[in-house]
Protein backbone atom coordinates (compact mmCIF):
# COMPACT_ATOMS: atom_id res chain seq x y z
CA UNK A 1 0.00 0.00 0.00
CA UNK A 2 1.28 3.17 -0.73
CA UNK A 3 1.45 6.48 2.17
CA UNK A 4 -0.86 8.25 0.32
CA UNK A 5 -3.68 5.79 0.55
CA UNK A 6 -3.57 5.41 4.34
CA UNK A 7 -6.84 5.61 5.44
CA UNK A 8 -7.33 8.58 7.48
CA UNK A 9 -8.85 6.13 9.96
CA UNK A 10 -5.49 4.52 10.52
CA UNK A 11 -4.14 4.57 14.11
CA UNK A 12 0.04 6.10 12.90
CA UNK A 13 2.88 4.34 14.54
CA UNK A 14 5.95 5.72 14.58
CA UNK A 15 8.82 3.01 14.12
CA UNK A 16 8.80 -0.64 13.58
CA UNK A 17 10.68 -1.89 16.12
CA UNK A 18 9.06 -4.43 18.97
CA UNK A 19 7.29 -2.10 20.62
CA UNK A 20 5.88 -0.89 17.38
CA UNK A 21 4.91 -3.90 15.67
CA UNK A 22 3.62 -5.43 18.67
CA UNK A 23 1.22 -2.27 18.96
CA UNK A 24 0.34 -2.74 15.11
CA UNK A 25 -0.28 -6.52 15.84
CA UNK A 26 -2.48 -5.84 18.78
CA UNK A 27 -4.44 -3.61 17.43
CA UNK A 28 -4.83 -5.43 14.24
CA UNK A 29 -6.18 -8.38 16.01
CA UNK A 30 -8.77 -6.26 17.54
CA UNK A 31 -9.70 -5.01 14.31
CA UNK A 32 -8.43 -1.53 14.84
CA UNK A 33 -6.55 0.20 11.60
CA UNK A 34 -3.28 1.10 11.90
CA UNK A 35 -0.13 1.71 9.93
CA UNK A 36 3.93 1.78 10.88
CA UNK A 37 6.12 3.68 9.43
CA UNK A 38 9.55 3.42 9.75
CA UNK A 39 12.43 5.08 8.56
CA UNK A 40 14.82 2.17 7.09
CA UNK A 41 14.93 0.83 4.20
CA UNK A 42 14.33 -3.00 4.99
CA UNK A 43 13.64 -5.02 8.00
CA UNK A 44 17.21 -6.10 8.53
CA UNK A 45 17.43 -9.10 11.21
CA UNK A 46 20.06 -7.17 13.62
CA UNK A 47 20.41 -7.34 17.20
CA UNK A 48 21.63 -9.90 19.98
CA UNK A 49 19.69 -12.17 22.16
CA UNK A 50 16.34 -11.93 24.63
CA UNK A 51 15.21 -12.75 27.69
CA UNK A 52 11.47 -12.51 27.72
CA UNK A 53 10.21 -13.14 30.93
CA UNK A 54 6.53 -14.72 32.08
CA UNK A 55 4.84 -11.33 31.68
CA UNK A 56 6.66 -10.98 27.51
CA UNK A 57 5.38 -14.64 27.19
CA UNK A 58 1.32 -13.79 28.34
CA UNK A 59 1.43 -10.80 26.13
CA UNK A 60 2.80 -12.87 22.90
CA UNK A 61 0.20 -15.65 23.74
CA UNK A 62 -1.89 -12.49 23.76
CA UNK A 63 -1.00 -11.86 20.32
CA UNK A 64 -1.25 -15.40 19.13
CA UNK A 65 2.20 -15.73 18.64
CA UNK A 66 3.26 -18.74 21.01
CA UNK A 67 3.72 -21.34 18.52
CA UNK A 68 6.26 -18.90 16.22
CA UNK A 69 8.23 -18.35 19.00
CA UNK A 70 8.47 -21.54 20.47
CA UNK A 71 9.67 -22.78 16.85
CA UNK A 72 12.60 -20.30 17.29
CA UNK A 73 13.45 -20.09 21.00
CA UNK A 74 15.00 -22.10 23.58
CA UNK A 75 12.41 -22.58 26.81
CA UNK A 76 14.55 -21.52 29.84
CA UNK A 77 14.99 -24.48 32.75
CA UNK A 78 16.79 -22.33 34.97
CA UNK A 79 17.25 -18.34 36.09
CA UNK A 80 19.58 -17.40 38.66
CA UNK A 81 22.04 -14.71 39.95
CA UNK A 82 25.64 -15.49 40.66
CA UNK A 83 27.89 -13.24 42.92
CA UNK A 84 31.39 -12.89 40.94
CA UNK A 85 33.83 -13.58 44.02
CA UNK A 86 32.13 -16.63 45.64
CA UNK A 87 29.91 -18.13 43.16
CA UNK A 88 26.97 -18.52 45.07
CA UNK A 89 24.05 -18.53 43.31
CA UNK A 90 20.31 -17.50 44.28
CA UNK A 91 17.27 -18.73 41.97
CA UNK A 92 15.15 -17.00 40.54
CA UNK A 93 13.58 -18.99 38.22
CA UNK A 94 13.06 -23.06 38.23
CA UNK A 95 11.09 -24.68 35.32
CA UNK A 96 10.48 -28.04 37.53
CA UNK A 97 9.19 -26.19 40.45
CA UNK A 98 7.78 -23.08 39.25
CA UNK A 99 3.78 -22.92 38.50
CA UNK A 100 4.03 -19.88 36.32
CA UNK A 101 1.93 -20.79 33.50
CA UNK A 102 4.14 -18.33 30.78
CA UNK A 103 6.88 -20.34 30.79
CA UNK A 104 10.50 -17.79 29.77
CA UNK A 105 12.11 -18.08 26.74
CA UNK A 106 15.40 -17.54 25.37
CA UNK A 107 15.62 -16.14 21.58
CA UNK A 108 17.71 -13.81 19.49
CA UNK A 109 15.92 -9.83 18.96
CA UNK A 110 15.92 -10.84 15.20
CA UNK A 111 13.83 -13.98 15.37
CA UNK A 112 11.44 -11.85 17.34
CA UNK A 113 10.94 -9.33 14.99
CA UNK A 114 10.52 -11.71 12.40
CA UNK A 115 7.71 -13.07 13.98
CA UNK A 116 5.89 -9.94 14.30
CA UNK A 117 6.53 -8.23 10.91
CA UNK A 118 5.04 -11.86 9.76
CA UNK A 119 2.11 -11.34 11.94
CA UNK A 120 0.93 -8.04 11.35
CA UNK A 121 1.61 -8.61 7.55
CA UNK A 122 -0.70 -11.98 7.21
CA UNK A 123 -3.25 -9.23 9.09
CA UNK A 124 -2.62 -6.58 6.78
CA UNK A 125 0.23 -7.02 3.71
CA UNK A 126 0.97 -3.15 3.23
CA UNK A 127 0.90 -2.04 7.11
CA UNK A 128 4.42 -1.34 7.09
CA UNK A 129 6.37 1.44 5.02
CA UNK A 130 9.65 1.91 5.04
CA UNK A 131 11.94 4.84 3.81
CA UNK A 132 9.11 6.31 6.30
CA UNK A 133 10.89 8.69 8.70
CA UNK A 134 8.43 10.33 11.56
CA UNK A 135 10.13 14.06 11.74
CA UNK A 136 7.22 15.44 13.26
CA UNK A 137 3.28 15.89 13.84
CA UNK A 138 -0.05 18.50 13.85
CA UNK A 139 -3.05 17.59 15.46
CA UNK A 140 -6.47 18.73 16.69
CA UNK A 141 -9.28 17.57 18.82
CA UNK A 142 -10.25 14.68 16.75
CA UNK A 143 -7.13 14.43 13.64
CA UNK A 144 -3.44 14.06 13.60
CA UNK A 145 -1.02 14.84 11.12
CA UNK A 146 2.54 13.10 11.18
CA UNK A 147 4.85 15.07 9.16
CA UNK A 148 7.43 12.66 7.22
CA UNK A 149 10.60 13.20 6.05
CA UNK A 150 10.40 14.30 2.35
CA UNK A 151 7.96 16.63 2.87
CA UNK A 152 4.21 14.25 2.58
CA UNK A 153 2.18 14.38 5.37
CA UNK A 154 -0.31 11.64 6.52
CA UNK A 155 -3.30 11.97 8.61
CA UNK A 156 -4.70 9.77 11.18
CA UNK A 157 -7.12 9.24 13.96
CA UNK A 158 -4.43 8.20 16.58
CA UNK A 159 -0.33 8.77 16.41
CA UNK A 160 1.83 6.50 18.18
CA UNK A 161 6.06 6.87 19.13
CA UNK A 162 7.37 3.98 19.17
CA UNK A 163 10.34 5.54 17.19
CA UNK A 164 13.29 5.18 19.76
CA UNK A 165 16.06 7.12 21.79
CA UNK A 166 15.26 9.86 19.41
CA UNK A 167 12.20 9.85 18.99
CA UNK A 168 10.32 12.73 16.87
CA UNK A 169 6.84 12.46 18.29
CA UNK A 170 8.28 12.58 21.83
CA UNK A 171 10.20 15.58 21.00
CA UNK A 172 6.30 17.06 19.74
CA UNK A 173 4.57 16.09 22.99
CA UNK A 174 7.53 16.28 25.93
CA UNK A 175 9.73 18.59 24.49
CA UNK A 176 13.48 18.28 24.35
CA UNK A 177 14.99 15.93 27.56
CA UNK A 178 19.18 15.53 27.40
CA UNK A 179 19.93 12.06 27.62
CA UNK A 180 22.01 10.96 31.10
CA UNK A 181 24.91 8.74 30.33
CA UNK A 182 24.63 5.53 32.85
CA UNK A 183 27.80 4.58 32.36
CA UNK A 184 27.07 1.35 31.87
CA UNK A 185 28.26 -0.90 29.41
CA UNK A 186 27.09 -4.34 28.28
CA UNK A 187 29.28 -6.48 25.74
CA UNK A 188 27.78 -9.40 24.07
CA UNK A 189 28.96 -12.30 22.17
CA UNK A 190 28.35 -16.13 21.37
CA UNK A 191 30.07 -19.03 22.32
CA UNK A 192 29.19 -22.73 21.22
CA UNK A 193 28.10 -24.64 23.93
CA UNK A 194 30.71 -27.08 23.44
CA UNK A 195 33.30 -24.84 24.57
CA UNK A 196 31.51 -24.36 28.36
CA UNK A 197 32.47 -27.59 29.97
CA UNK A 198 31.78 -26.58 33.02
CA UNK A 199 28.29 -25.01 32.57
CA UNK A 200 25.44 -28.06 32.15
CA UNK A 201 24.04 -28.21 28.88
CA UNK A 202 20.27 -27.35 30.17
CA UNK A 203 19.44 -23.86 28.73
CA UNK A 204 19.48 -21.48 31.74
CA UNK A 205 19.73 -17.87 32.50
CA UNK A 206 22.50 -16.10 34.62
CA UNK A 207 23.13 -12.66 36.47
CA UNK A 208 27.12 -12.50 37.71
CA UNK A 209 26.78 -9.56 39.97
CA UNK A 210 30.12 -8.12 41.65
CA UNK A 211 31.38 -4.32 42.11
CA UNK A 212 31.48 -1.55 41.61
CA UNK A 213 27.98 -1.79 40.21
CA UNK A 214 25.25 -4.77 40.90
CA UNK A 215 25.27 -5.55 37.21
CA UNK A 216 27.62 -7.57 34.78
CA UNK A 217 27.52 -8.68 31.51
CA UNK A 218 24.74 -11.35 31.06
CA UNK A 219 25.02 -14.22 30.20
CA UNK A 220 22.84 -17.19 28.88
CA UNK A 221 23.85 -21.05 28.16
CA UNK A 222 22.44 -23.44 26.42
CA UNK A 223 21.70 -25.15 22.82
CA UNK A 224 22.52 -22.53 20.11
CA UNK A 225 20.60 -22.42 16.40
Amino acid sequence: MSIHQVSKSSVLIAGAGIGGLAMALSLLRRGIDCDVFEQASELREVGAGLWVSMNGVRVLRDLGLTEQVEQNCIAAERRSIRLWNTGDRWPLYNRNSDAARNQPYLLLRAHLLKILVDGVRELKPGAIHLNARVVGFSQDDERVHAKLAGGSEVEGRALVGADGAHSKVRLGLIGNIESQYTKAIAWRGLVPVDALHSISANPRWQHGLGPPRMSRPTRSAGRTR
